[in-house]
């Protein structure tokens, strides 16, 4: 068979490109934070995110003068691929006898799945490592029994993403269903859906608080509100995922594994994100 000018696409690629798949179609965090995955070399045990500051403005000298240096900073972020995840499975050979379904590939359907889920998860974890420092952004919710939102929270966290001179675009808000659905119910959203598309009332959806995109996770905690700006986060996945087979022929079985790496880590000190639960701390 001729192959000439035919790329040969390694297991490895196509089991990333099935992580990938997933969490662009599934995931409710990863598209909203800052996805460094393509600009991972191969083999790389991290990635480095550089972040600029300073340089100064002054006005132009005609007399020959040198200007003073503007003065800009260099700062950087260095994320580490520490994450490394296993799916793992045994398949008995009587579970094989009794199905005429390659199990194989049934595991490598689901697999990716679960591989995606695990980073849902620690998405949100490393969201919510915010600034607990000057200015802090860990604050108290201010609703009823402290574990709901008010308007005046969605508020006080744009403010803060001011402060900080967080673009007004990209921004995001998460929290649980719960949570979510009790925030459709405050006066002011329904208000304000009445007079534009009644969305919150017919579908249960209200498109931006504050500036903020409202979403919902089952991943997230109960009475915690997360809002962030879209470069708070820095998230990189190695392209090495493989799929392994071992056979346990005194058990009678084969050990099936889908093995990850990935790395995410809050940015910028965590000023980029503000946390709200019922205590503040």
């Amino acid at each position: 068979m001729n192959t000439a000018g035919v790329d040969v696409v390694s297991e490895q690629e196509i089991l990333f490109n099935a992580v990938q798949d997933v969490l662009k179609n599934n995931s409710v965090l990863l598209p909203n934070i800052t996805d460094y995955t393509p600009r991972v070399k191969p083999k790389a045990k991290s990635f480095d995110i550089p972040r600029l500051s300073g340089g100064a403005a002054t006005n132009r000298l005609e007399d020959g003068s040198e200007h003073a240096d503007g003065d800009m900073a260099l700062a950087v972020d260095n994320v580490l691929f520490d994450q490394n995840k296993i799916v793992p499975q045994y398949v008995y050979d009587l579970a094989r006898d009794r199905t005429e379904l390659d199990l194989d590939a049934s595991f490598l359907e689901l697999a990716p799945a679960s591989i995606a889920d695990l980073i849902e998860q620690a998405i949100y974890t490393n969201l919510k490592a915010v600034s607990a420092s000057t200015p802090d952004h860990i604050i108290q919710l201010t609703g009823a029994g402290n574990i709901v939102p008010t308007l005046a929270d969605f508020f006080t966290a744009a403010k803060l993403l001011d402060i900080q001179k967080v673009p007004e675009m990209d921004r995001y808000i998460v929290m649980d269903p719960t949570m979510y659905f009790a925030v459709m119910q405050i006066a002011e959203v329904i208000d304000a859906s009445k007079s534009g598309t009644q969305s919150s009332i017919i579908r249960g959806q209200f498109s931006e608080i504050a500036g903020f995109k409202l979403l919902k996770s089952n991943n997230a905690t109960a009475d915690e509100m997360l809002c962030w700006h879209k470069a708070s986060l820095g998230f990189g996945m190695k392209r090495e995922v493989s799929f392994e087979k071992e056979r346990h022929a005194s058990k009678e079985r084969d050990f099936l594994s889908l093995k990850a790496s990935y790395g995410s880590k809050i940015l910028d000190g965590g000023k980029r994100a503000v946390l709200f639960n019922a205590t503040g701390l």
